[in-house]
């Protein structure tokens, strides 16, 4: 199983790193990631509750489903299909807290990389690499949110 988590503390209030985050499309600006398509908006917010996204970095393709839609603190979503390997995917979550004058993010993501006999350790090898891309679009937003005018 992996298990990645990445936290940043982004100088920003709540609401606008929330609907930064919230943007995937813009995601195709951020350092790893190569495809950021909104696939089908969500049900009361285009980014919201039961939109689907491809998002892909290098050959990893994936198809993620949010399943919770809670501005500004929480939003979660579910890998339906991946490429070239399946994940079972148990979590993802995106959680803000405002903090100070600014918002602490957290990223979490779960799950198994389905690959006969080295499936495990796949799931070791990956989360440093998904641990990094999490930390690379964080990164990107705020440097995107902190540009200097």
């Amino acid at each position: 199983m992996f298990r990645v988590r990445v936290e940043r503390f982004i100088n920003k209030d709540i609401d606008t790193v929330f609907s930064a985050i919230s943007d995937h499309e813009a995601y195709k600006q951020y350092r790893g990631v190569d495809t950021a398509v909104l696939l089908e908006a969500g049900k009361l917010d285009k980014n919201g509750l039961g939109a689907l996204r491809k998002l892909g970095s290098g050959s990893i393709q994936m198809v993620e489903r949010i399943s919770h839609f809670e501005p500004p603190t929480r939003m979660c979503y579910h890998i339906e299909q991946s490429k070239p390997i399946f994940i079972d995917h148990s979590k993802g979550e995106i959680t803000l807290q405002t903090e100070g004058d600014g918002t602490r993010v957290a990223w979490e993501s779960h799950g198994y990389m389905k690959v006969p006999l080295v499936g495990a350790l796949i799931d070791k090898l990956s989360e440093k690499r998904i641990a990094s891309l999490f930390g690379a679009i964080l990164k990107g937003v705020d440097e995107r949110l902190n540009k200097p005018i």
